[in-house]
């Protein structure tokens, strides 16, 4: 299909929207802070993918590429009478358009047997919150009034990207929810795998808050207690049930995975007016600085600034490259290409979903080629760039193979067997 025919591009001449995108489940935006040490997210049209800090901090469940077709951000809304509307559900009679930009993502879908159109934006702060944001907005496209009941779901993980398949329920044992005004807190009191187990220090949580920076009534914050022993995260009890959130006691939450779902009070929207809610998902190393970071963004001033912000690193760094090759499309899409080595820097080789083969690594040689097009887009770090990645040759020959997340940190191997290479070609240089 050429390009025109599956997105417009809009007068920025980089962001996007789409109708055909937003029917595809299996397509995907990447979402990130400025660095190798802020989270990276996946996230679709249907607001499925996942987040994660790194291999050992999912915040998420980690999701290749036919996981995309199951739920991950959700916000339900209930109506009595008509059911329930979300963004994963959808009918032949229903419309969606997903529009994309750098780096933010979002959709929208009209529900027209409820009368209402739901909107979701997307993005992680490029302050250095390791947070994403979601905001959702509610419209009612009736001509009558309608009440809602609103519910915001995200299952958290909480662990390693091996515990999806290794000690999965047994380091479920581990966690310890709160439920707090804000949304839920999970703590993880260990981590551990076949290497050895250590003391988790780290917190994971769903927090949220309407436009008026009002907590939520309350929160379901186990997977028992909102999906219900019938139920799942497409059809979750707590909410086609429309059941009354509650405290739970120690012995309910400990041990249990976690759902963030965060109940909003009723809502009465007249004709033509919208209602907006703030979602964040994030992690920090205690519970008093994910109240902190939260702060930050708690209502509908604080996150539009922070969108601008977002907005405006991304472009800064596409416009440090121009093309003008005739062809406005193929120069909008060159735009995208631009940021592509920032991406990989940023990313590593197996971060998104269809590169599951791997542990987010970034390869040391491969960076050497990227900074050819960095050293036009960040010139201004390039050079300690450079100097860092020469950290990685070393006289005995096992030079890295792996750059790690911190400046001048590299790794001979991600499975830690030390290997030497390029022995053999440098004594052949010197022989001839």
């Amino acid at each position: 299909m050429p390009p025109e025919a599956f997105c417009t591009y809009q007068p920025d001449g980089v962001s996007f929207t789409s109708t055909q995108a937003a029917r595809i489940k299996s397509i995907y935006a990447p979402l990130c802070g400025i660095d190798t040490l802020g989270l990276k997210s996946a996230i679709t049209p249907f607001l499925s993918g996942d987040i994660k800090l790194d291999k050992f901090h999912y915040l998420t469940k980690p999701a290749s590429r036919e996981d995309l077709r199951f739920p991950l951000r959700e916000f339900f809304v209930f109506i009595k009478g008509k059911g329930v509307f979300n963004f994963f559900e959808e009918s032949a009679a229903d419309s969606a358009t997903v529009g994309v930009g750098p780096l933010w993502h979002q959709v929208t879908r009209v529900h027209k047997t409820a009368g209402l159109q739901l909107t979701a934006l997307n993005f992680i702060p490029v302050t250095g919150e390791r947070l994403e944001l979601m905001q959702v907005t509610v419209k009612n496209i009736s001509k009558k009034s309608i009440s809602f009941v609103p519910t915001a779901a995200v299952p958290l993980f909480g662990r390693s990207l091996a515990n999806k398949h290794d000690h999965e329920h047994v380091t479920a044992l581990l966690n310890r929810p709160e439920q707090k005004a804000q949304g839920v807190l999970l703590h993880t009191t260990m981590a551990f795998n076949e290497e050895g187990h250590k003391t988790s220090s780290c917190v994971y949580y769903v927090y949220g808050c309407d436009e008026k920076a009002q907590a939520p009534q309350g929160s379901f914050p186990t997977v028992d207690s909102f999906f219900g022993d019938g139920g799942s995260i497409c059809k979750p009890q707590a909410v086609y049930e429309n059941l009354k959130a509650g405290r739970l006691s120690n012995e309910e939450l400990d041990g249990k995975e976690v759902v963030g779902a965060l109940r909003f009070k009723e809502t009465t929207l007249k004709a033509g007016k919208s209602q907006s809610f703030i979602i964040a998902i994030g992690m920090e190393n205690d519970a008093s600085e994910t109240l902190k970071s939260f702060s930050c963004f708690n209502s509908t001033q604080k996150l539009t600034k922070a969108l601008e912000a977002n907005k405006k690193f991304w472009l800064d760094k596409i416009d440090s490259i121009s093309f003008n090759s005739g062809d406005e499309n193929f120069n909008s899409w060159m735009r995208w290409v631009t940021l592509q080595p920032v991406l990989r820097r940023i990313f590593g080789c197996s971060f998104l979903p269809d590169h599951d083969y791997g542990k987010g690594g970034r390869g040391w040689r491969d960076i050497w080629q990227d900074l050819l097009s960095l050293i036009l887009i960040e010139p201004n770090q390039v050079r300690q760039d450079l100097i860092n990645n020469c950290a990685g040759i070393r006289i005995d020959g096992s030079n890295a193979t792996i750059i790690g997340a911190k400046p001048g940190e590299f790794l001979a191997d991600r499975n830690a067997i030390t290997r030497v290479w390029m022995v053999w070609l440098n004594s052949g240089i010197c022989q001839a």
